[in-house]
């Protein structure tokens, strides 16, 4: 009786002293995750490439001041700063497949690397947390 008494006064003490430690060295301060994984030109979010985003693409083609700096930030596949053609021919290559690794085999040298199609997205921190201001870099996906 007395060796099960011992066993169970051992385990409480090392369960408290375990709950001390880990109420001691534990961070206190919890960073709320504020980035995202995005698919570059996945313009509707619906994670996949295809004719949707063509679509989408051509609206705000149409009239690119009425979209978002998200959108745009998505549509700048090669990272100038620019819409320009290299950036809507590559678009519409990987629309008309749906797949990075069909549209690279077809297309050669000439196609992104698949891996390079995700970016990490995250509000501009001198920016209200509602704001529309996104900086985004490209993740290397592998």
């Amino acid at each position: 009786m007395r060796l099960a008494l011992k066993i169970t006064l051992a385990i409480v003490l090392l369960t408290a002293a375990g709950l001390v430690l880990a109420y001691l060295y534990l961070p206190v301060n919890r960073v709320a995750i504020t980035s995202e994984l995005v698919m570059i030109g996945d313009l509707n979010n619906d994670n996949r490439w295809d004719l949707r985003d063509a679509e989408t693409l051509s609206n705000v083609l149409a009239d690119p001041f009425r979209s978002d700096r998200r959108t745009m930030l998505k549509i700048d596949v090669n990272r100038n700063d620019l819409i320009d053609e290299e950036d809507v021919s590559f678009l519409e290559h990987l629309y008309q497949f749906s797949d990075p690794y069909l549209a690279q085999r077809i297309s050669g040298s000439l196609f992104y690397m698949p891996n390079t199609t995700a970016a990490t997205c995250a509000p501009s921190p001198t920016h209200l947390p509602n704001s529309r201001t996104f900086s985004c870099k490209i993740t290397t996906c592998r």
